[in-house]
């Protein structure tokens, strides 16, 4: 359900609307959406909150402007993410999920040419993490994970990740990059950081650096 709202003049116009929306299916998933948009010298805001079906939420705003060369500033947050939320959504839209069980903490800002924008994220494990794969450590005491993705989404670049495990732990450089932009290859150089960490049956120590493709 929604509501429109028309003001201002012929020569400057304005528009107020807002939706309230519930079983909005993406894929197998069931959204709730509740937002505001408003329109007014030429500039597009937006604000309001995403909810699904075990009562996670998420928070997001956006501001488009200057018609002739659209520019985008727009904001993403959720406290408390369940995983077990993300993993639904990614099956159900790529087939993948994350070997992880747990919650998190997420937040993203998009900046730039509204056609080709930057995107920075941050990633917070919110409380223990447990992994269901074979070659980390099984709880995670902490996780977190910052970055970018620029060039059209195809280049990721880490500022910080961290897994925390006890006494454990495996980091990445600040400044590590993939390069996905490439039509047949993934580029990578990374800088690995490991300590008293169970990779497999061998216990790890040291740094590494890696690159290729």
């Amino acid at each position: 359900s929604g509501r429109l709202s028309l003001g201002g003049t012929i020569n400057k116009p304005t528009a107020n609307f807002n939706l309230r929306g519930k079983d909005i299916m993406i894929g197998t998933n069931s959204l709730g959406l509740r937002t505001r948009v408003i329109y007014s010298s030429g500039k597009i805001s937006l604000s309001g909150e995403i909810s699904s079906e075990n009562k996670d939420t998420a928070s997001f705003s956006a501001l488009i402007e200057n018609p002739g060369n659209p520019v985008i500033d727009a904001a993403f947050k959720s406290d408390n993410l369940k995983i077990e939320t993300v993993n639904k959504f990614l099956s159900g839209q790529t087939g993948f999920t994350i070997p992880l069980s747990g919650r998190l903490n997420v937040s993203a800002k998009l900046n730039g040419d509204l056609y080709a924008p930057a995107l920075v994220f941050s990633v917070q494990s919110s409380g223990q993490a447990i992994y269901h794969g074979k070659i980390l450590p099984e709880k995670w005491s902490g996780f977190a994970s910052e970055g970018s993705l620029s060039d059209h989404f195809g280049v990721l670049t880490i500022d910080q990740f961290e897994i925390t495990s006890e006494e454990q732990s495996i980091k990445l450089a600040k400044g590590s990059r993939v390069d996905f932009s490439g039509k047949t290859k993934i580029g990578f150089d990374a800088g690995l950081d490991i300590s008293n960490t169970s990779l497999g049956p061998v216990k790890s120590f040291g740094t590494a650096r890696v690159s290729g493709t």
